[in-house]
């Protein structure tokens, strides 16, 4: 069950996210987020899927989310860093999907939290200061995480 405190923190973000989305192109890193926002409550289709998987290499690995890739998220199309709102929406997309399939593909799981963990950590060291959002973002990851493991 999610707590008040978690549900205004995905409000707020969420809030702030709508706010660039105005400003995404078709084939960006925002509208791939986006999409996921739009079918957060919906089963994983294999389109999200593939989005979820780039996103967790980018962020794993390459340790950064630029603004737009080719179509192959190979190779950025624009290097510009996504803004701080952009990291921790996706965050939270990783964190949502994985719950909606833990028990369909529980190996997922973990590997999306993972990345989930590292978009905050990226965050915080982008900027810092941000009214305490990342840090709540943070809190909820891991009451989520806390609530998978007692499960």
């Amino acid at each position: 069950m999610i707590s008040q405190e978690n549900k205004k923190t995905m409000s707020d973000v969420l809030a702030i996210f709508a706010s660039e989305k105005k400003l995404c192109k078709k084939n960006d890193t925002i509208s791939a987020i986006n999409k996921l926002i739009e079918d957060r409550n919906l089963p994983l289709s294999e389109n999200n899927l593939t989005v979820l998987e780039n996103l967790c290499r980018k962020l794993d690995v390459a340790r950064r989310l630029c603004n737009a890739y080719d179509n192959n998220w190979k190779k950025p199309t624009n290097e510009s860093p996504v803004s701080q709102a952009t990291l921790l929406a996706s965050a939270l997309c990783l964190a949502r999907f994985g719950k909606i399939n833990k028990d369909s593909q529980p190996e997922q799981l973990f590997k999306w939290l993972n990345a989930a963990f590292n978009a905050v950590k990226i965050s915080e060291e982008s900027s810092p200061k941000n009214e305490g959002l990342t840090e709540r973002v943070r809190i909820f990851l891991e009451t989520y995480l806390d609530e998978l493991l007692d499960a």
